[in-house]
């Protein structure tokens, strides 16, 4: 058993590494990839429900649908997912796909109100096959009156053009304009790319509101079908975060609804610098700057409690990896490592901020096999923020910061130091959180 696992020093990552489909250049060589036991979360099937009033139907060999099927138990979403268990006789003579029509008149007739929309979801082993599911949800859809979808949980194409994350969220958008219905421009804005409401708190609202949008919408605040309908009526569309950069797009093409790639930050001049794009993108002065001071005045008071704190950052966190330790080691802190799988191209900065202040900061990717043969490194953390993070330090105490919950803009800042603080003050338990969030595969 090797004493140490794959991992580079932050001087050796190389902007001509080879790309990991679109998440970037890559860390790791060439290698089998290893699925730690935090790999769970939001998942293909629990994203493609966040369209509100629809149900599912996963149609897959049974061991592709035992995770999603447990998971769906332990969140609460296991009334509006159904399987269609697929064998190999089935996948051979083609019969699964002969059935479909029939499993889904059985489940209407079974649910005790029609839904507002019907998913259908495939496993890779249907992409292999090259099964017509567009097909197969336009004939349904004409079938029952109301729309259906597809979405396809591949995991074969996580290294395409096209990966999963990204094209799941393209999958549950495209009800926006696969419509006969009219377009209806008004004073909205969707905040897109994310799977929980962005918090209260952000002062994104209110600088929103300022700018004239009497209607901030995302699709996980959207309690009804029809609302989320009304997203097609947006006048902009704000990226937060990467997974729905092919939907926003799509939007552009379809609906004409341009976008701005706004992306979650922690660094207080990355949130002032996002604001100024998101400024000219409106074509209206947003004052941030009150809201830029108070968050100035917390990191002020919070780096004598960082100052020297060793951190490590985890690739499960809710942004950047390198942004968010860039952002911490200008708070104070001292960054023991970093969990990355590739680097995108707009985090390249950060990369080359951090250089500055340590190039042999280490660089693990829970990606490759070595991960599996040791339950510890030997760098030390005082605080790991992520669940693979903590998973190669567990002496570290824990802050999760995944995406059940959404901060943005200065708000996020806050957000992170006072987690900090609670992380610190708490012995949170790893394991009891993974199995609470369904994140054991």
């Amino acid at each position: 058993m090797p004493k140490q696992i794959y991992h580079f020093r932050l001087s050796q990552l190389d902007p001509q590494a080879p790309l990991l489909g679109v998440r970037g250049n890559a860390v790791s060589g060439s290698c089998l990839h290893y699925c730690a036991p935090s790999a769970g979360g939001w998942g293909i099937v629990r994203i493609a429900l966040l369209v509100p009033e629809s149900v599912m139907l996963f149609i897959a060999p049974h061991g592709c649908g035992r995770h999603g099927a447990v998971a769906s138990m332990q969140l609460g979403y296991r009334n509006r997912i159904f399987y269609l268990d697929v064998s190999a006789a089935d996948l051979v003579l083609g019969d699964h796909i002969n059935k479909i029509d029939g499993i889904v008149d059985y489940i209407l007739a079974q649910l005790p109100q029609k839904p507002k929309a019907f998913l259908i979801c495939a496993s890779c082993i249907d992409d292999l096959l090259a099964s017509d599911y567009r097909g197969i949800t336009a004939r349904l859809t004409k079938k029952h009156g109301i729309p259906f979808g597809e979405v396809h949980m591949n995991p074969i194409t996580k290294n395409s053009s096209t990966p999963p994350p990204l094209n799941v969220q393209r999958s549950i958008y495209r009800f926006l304009w696969n419509t006969d219905r009219a377009r209806t421009p008004d004073q909205g804005i969707n905040l897109i790319g994310h799977f929980s409401p962005v918090d209260r708190g952000s002062e994104l609202y209110p600088l929103l509101k300022e700018a004239g949008f009497s209607q901030i919408r995302q699709v996980a605040a959207c309690s009804t079908f029809e609302e989320f309908m009304e997203m097609r009526n947006s006048r902009f569309n704000l990226l937060l975060k990467q997974p729905g950069r092919l939907a926003c797009q799509d939007m552009g093409r379809s609906l004409d609804i341009p976008f701005l790639r706004s992306l979650v930050r922690y660094r207080l001049e990355g949130i002032a610098e996002s604001y100024r794009a998101l400024s000219q993108f409106l074509n209206y002065p947003l004052n941030w700057q009150p809201y830029y001071d108070q968050a100035r005045q917390k990191a002020v008071a919070h780096q004598s409690r960082l100052q020297g704190l060793r951190v490590a950052v985890g690739e499960s966190v809710n942004g950047s990896p390198f942004e968010l330790a860039c952002a911490l080691a200008e708070y104070g802190a001292e960054i023991s490592f970093i969990m990355s799988s590739a680097v995108a191209d707009y985090e390249w900065e950060y990369v080359d901020r951090l250089r500055e202040l340590n190039p042999d900061i280490p660089i693990y990717t829970s990606y490759h096999p070595t991960m599996s043969t040791i339950r510890q490194i030997q760098e030390q953390a005082d605080l790991a923020i992520g669940f693979d993070a903590s998973y190669i330090c567990p002496e570290a105490k824990l802050m999760v910061l995944d995406s059940d919950q959404q901060h943005y803009g200065f708000e996020a800042a806050a957000a992170l130091l006072e987690g900090i603080d609670l992380a610190l003050a708490e012995n949170v338990s790893a394991k009891e959180l993974l199995y609470s969030k369904a994140l054991v595969v």
